[in-house]
């Protein structure tokens, strides 16, 4: 994982690809997708046959960080998945950049209450629950994903000043 000049942190394109390939076999296999989704906690998670799968082929390409494995691996079960993305689409946008997004000239889908409460998460159990009701908001956008799920693995000081850095400089509508 590195930083970028976007202030963002990146997956390498062979992980990305990994990534990508989970979100279609979630796809195609509905019933998995529901139970990620059902999980109520990373513990639950890691009891999933199926998760294992997801984190060997990270882990063989040195992520090995099991929280955050297990948080992302949950987190892609929530994007809406479109056949018409490929692996490149999915980092056209910040994840701090979409929170950001106007829904009116005067109010961002994100709140910054709300924004600020997210960075305020100490451990990605609890980041977990907050991201969840921050993709309700936000609507799924999978053009986010990559960034999403950098930041979600990541999840230090550094991560949560990128998504900083992403909301508060995403441009502002007159």
């Amino acid at each position: 994982m590195s930083w970028s000049d976007s202030n963002s942190f990146e997956f390498s394109s062979l992980v990305q690809q990994n990534i990508f390939m989970w979100w279609q076999w979630l796809e195609k296999n509905r019933g998995e997708r529901a139970q990620f989704r059902r999980c109520r906690n990373l513990t639950e998670v890691v009891f999933m046959s199926s998760y294992h799968k997801f984190r060997e082929s990270l882990v063989s390409l040195g992520y090995n960080n099991e929280e955050g494995l297990a948080l992302i691996a949950v987190l892609i079960a929530y994007f809406k998945f479109n056949e018409k993305f490929n692996v490149k689409d999915l980092s056209g946008k910040a994840f701090g950049e979409i929170m950001a997004s106007k829904v009116k000239p005067d109010r961002p889908l994100v709140s910054s209450l709300r924004f600020c409460q997210l960075l305020k998460k100490e451990t990605r159990e609890a980041l977990l629950s907050e991201i969840r009701r921050i993709l309700a908001v936000v609507g799924k956008n999978p053009e986010c994903l990559m960034s999403c799920l950098a930041g979600a693995y990541a999840w230090s000081d550094e991560a949560r000043k990128a998504w900083a850095y992403d909301y508060y400089a995403s441009p502002k509508e007159d």
